[in-house]
């Protein structure tokens, strides 16, 4: 037990690293970079981000079934690899086709590079969940440390847009060794990896869906106004949303801590646990609403620059919009608990219906209010469709 408990502190400290770091990046881009240039920066980071998302669904979610087969283990392991050099590939390619699409970046030094830094990092957080899955080797702690630091000290000497995708891309040298170690033993049977693929896909076919669903009411509308209304405003919408999602080390344990003590423990009331959990979020949330409604223009000008202090409103409505983040993920628990699985795969439908029609409509015809709106009333949607939902269980 004390193993399990030490790995899983290691690997919530590791999440709660990258996120933080992450976080941090987003607040160099808007103080170093001009407006354009941070707008362009966060649409990069909005789709590596979306990738990653979607990439974890289709690619490791389904792997607990396909482990239940001990012999295969090597073979699978090689799958994955196979696949998520496929993935990388395919979400580089979509990536430049995308954004040129849309006028969103056209220097075509940058996209390339962009497109780069997404096959780079895909393989990078192969190294990390290929150790998760399979157990082999060293845990990977230290080489997230290495990366983080080294982006954020080499972040701080970027001075455009280039440099800041070329340090990121360097930051990543850490994961080559462990990299090539698993390249130079890949081998590829043509029948055996479309045998595996037909299986894997149908593993995690609903994992996928819902995560390409929640890309929808997660990320478009900052596409939608960086590509029709000002790429500036889309950095703006990126940096407030990555602020309100600041509590996202925390209340990820309600995806990952939480139902481990739950299905693990059968002397804990669900209900009851699910109750406090969702009652000390609130607790650390409401004074921080607080000190947003009198210091938000101080809070903003401070952490991205002075241009932002006149976003109050905005992230007033985002930080709300957290708050309803906190309340889904434990209605989400409690629908996985009592095994309705399909709630959260209709909340993502509904959810992201609404952000592209009425959403769509918000976005265009109030800019930034609008997306901050849109992003609270699908939050709500999903919310809604789940307590519904949960109604009769």
């Amino acid at each position: 037990m004390l193993l399990k408990e030490k790995f899983f502190y290691k690997s919530a400290f590791e999440q709660a690293v990258i996120s933080i770091a992450n976080f941090i990046v987003i607040v160099l881009s808007s103080n170093i970079l001009n407006a354009t240039e941070h707008g362009k920066f966060s649409i990069v980071l909005a789709t590596l981000f979306a990738f990653q998302m979607i990439n974890i669904a289709f690619l490791y979610g389904g792997t607990f079934i396909s482990l239940k087969d001990k012999r295969n283990l090597p073979d699978y392991r090689n799958f994955l690899l196979i696949m998520a050099l496929i993935s990388g590939f395919i979400y580089s390619l979509a990536f430049s086709l995308g954004v040129s699409f849309l006028g969103l970046i056209n220097n075509f030094e940058i996209l390339i590079l962009s497109a780069f830094l997404i096959f780079f990092q895909v393989l990078s957080d192969h190294i990390r969940l290929d150790y998760y899955i399979f157990k082999i080797g060293k845990m990977p702690v230290n080489l997230v440390l290495l990366s983080v630091i080294s982006r954020i000290i080499l972040l701080l000497f970027a001075s455009s847009l280039l440099e800041f995708i070329i340090y990121i891309i360097f930051s990543n040298v850490f994961f080559i060794p462990r990299i090539s170690n698993l390249l130079i033993r890949i081998r590829i049977n043509k029948l055996n990896f479309l045998e595996k693929f037909n299986i894997h896909s149908k593993n995690s076919s609903r994992m996928t869906i819902s995560a390409c669903l929640n890309w929808i009411w997660n990320f478009f509308p900052i596409y939608l106004i960086g590509g029709y209304v000002d790429i500036a405003l889309a950095g703006v919408l990126y940096s407030l949303r990555s602020l309100a999602n600041i509590h996202h080390p925390l209340t990820s344990l309600f995806e990952t801590y939480a139902p481990s003590k739950i299905f693990n423990n059968l002397k804990i009331n669900p209900e009851n646990f699910i109750k406090r959990s969702i009652m000390l979020a609130f607790i650390l949330w409401v004074p921080i609403l607080i000190i947003l409604i009198f210091f938000s223009e101080q809070i903003l000008g401070t952490i991205f620059g002075n241009n932002f202090g006149s976003y109050t409103n905005e992230i007033l409505i985002l930080w709300v919009c957290s708050g309803v983040v906190i309340f889904s993920k434990s209605l989400v628990l409690l629908s996985r608990r009592y095994e309705k699985l399909s709630l959260e795969l209709k909340g993502s439908i509904y959810s992201s219906l609404f952000t592209l029609t009425i959403g769509s409509y918000l976005i265009l015809s109030y800019d930034l209010i609008g997306g901050a709106v849109t992003f609270l009333l699908a939050g709500l949607v999903f919310s809604l469709t789940l307590v519904l939902g949960l109604r009769n269980k």
